[in-house]
């Protein structure tokens, strides 16, 4: 345990819904220099490329998280609950899993000949993006959690005698765990699983920021 407990204060920084949101307004911002007036691998490419970007910041941000924070084999410290630690892990993992699926879906749809139009690859886009950004949000709940306990951690390094789980407010519950298994091989159908307003909010960066519509 004293192992573990001296990692903490070297930990990366827990992602926040700040840090998700402020990379989806990059990644939409993102623009070609040199105009193109079809939509030809280049462009389409380009879109391959905002899509695997997104994977990449997600993916980093997520699970290095489940990668440096200890599973407590032993009896958790002050009254932690094994299985709240298990639960909140178990969420990046399966989010994770889902947005490396995402990723491939997304990018396969883009580099089909299926893809003929500027509006496709944007649609493709923003599908991919918004569901990324959902799985990532649904994820806040078990971060905030293990920020909590990393926090807990910390104080108790540090031999504050009222570091406890009550102080610190730790707590996980299962109802607000809402990243669903990675089941079977595709991945999550936008219209069932993404807020009507993550979409628009995506589309309008999109509308705003994105390559613009070649001139007649």
């Amino acid at each position: 345990m004293v192992n573990e407990m001296k990692t903490f204060k070297k930990m990366s920084a827990i992602p926040t819904e700040k840090d998700f949101v402020d990379e989806v307004v990059a990644l939409q911002k993102r623009t070609l220099k040199a105009p193109t007036f079809k939509v030809d691998m280049f462009i389409r490419w380009f879109y391959v490329n905002k899509v695997h970007s997104a994977q990449s910041f997600f993916l980093g941000r997520i699970f290095k998280v489940w990668e440096e924070f200890p599973s407590f084999h032993q009896t958790p410290p002050k009254g932690l609950r094994s299985s709240h630690l298990g639960l909140a892990r178990n969420q990046l993992l399966h989010a994770r899993k889902l947005i490396h699926r995402i990723d491939m879906r997304y990018a396969q749809l883009l580099k089909s000949d299926d893809c003929d139009s500027l509006d496709q690859c944007k649609r493709l886009n923003g599908a991919a993006l918004a569901l990324m950004f959902t799985v990532a949000m649904r994820c806040l709940p078990s971060l905030t959690y293990l920020y909590k306990v990393r926090q807990l951690m910390v104080d108790l390094e540090d031999g504050k005698a009222d570091a406890t789980v009550v102080k610190h407010a730790i707590f996980l519950y299962k109802e607000d765990c809402t990243v669903p298994k990675a089941c079977g091989v595709g991945a999550p159908n936008v219209d069932d699983f993404v807020p009507p307003q993550t979409l628009l909010w995506i589309e309008e960066l999109e509308r705003e920021h994105g390559y613009p519509q070649p001139s007649q």
